[in-house]
């Protein structure tokens, strides 16, 4: 079975609407409208540098010292969230200003709104990433999940963001 994500927040969007719940929301469903009918994705939010820390499990790459909690970070690079229509997507842009599209590279891409928060669910093989962008905080709190490489580790990160 296929679940249609784009009509559920639509009508998540449409019941927050008509509760008159949030000003913000009306923006949000404004620039689904307004991507929806441009095909281009509109630019949400822009964050910036990621600290946090990782959970390297042993094995593969990772010898048994090494196995573990650290303190772990990218201090150059970027996230970004586009909207187009009622899809999102997740974009990555590394020191090299590389960018890596979520969709682009095979994955799912699966958006659920909660109030001022925008959480997004990425699935590819063998990884998965959970994003929550936090418009009163500004900020993104996401976490990575790697696992059947010889790499496999966890990490939680925290970034600032300016919403467009």
């Amino acid at each position: 079975m296929v679940y249609d994500y784009g009509k559920y927040l639509k009508g998540v969007f449409m019941r927050y609407l008509s509760r008159g719940r949030s000003i913000l929301l009306s923006g949000i469903c404004l620039t689904l409208h307004t991507s929806a009918a441009t095909s281009e994705p509109e630019l949400i939010a822009t964050c910036g540098a990621s600290k946090g820390y990782s959970y390297y499990v042993e094995g593969g790459l990772i010898p048994k010292e090494s196995a573990g909690y650290q303190e772990d970070g990218i201090s150059r690079g970027s996230i970004q969230l586009l909207l187009d229509g009622n899809e999102a997507d997740i974009v990555q842009i590394d020191g090299t200003d590389t960018r890596r599209s979520a969709k682009d590279e095979g994955g799912s891409v699966l958006p659920v709104v909660n109030g001022s928060n925008i959480a997004v669910l990425v699935l590819y093989q063998g990884v998965v990433e959970n994003y929550v962008f936090r418009m009163n905080t500004s900020e993104v709190t996401w976490s990575k999940s790697t696992f059947g490489y010889s790499l496999d580790k966890h990490s939680v990160l925290r970034a600032p963001c300016v919403f467009e």
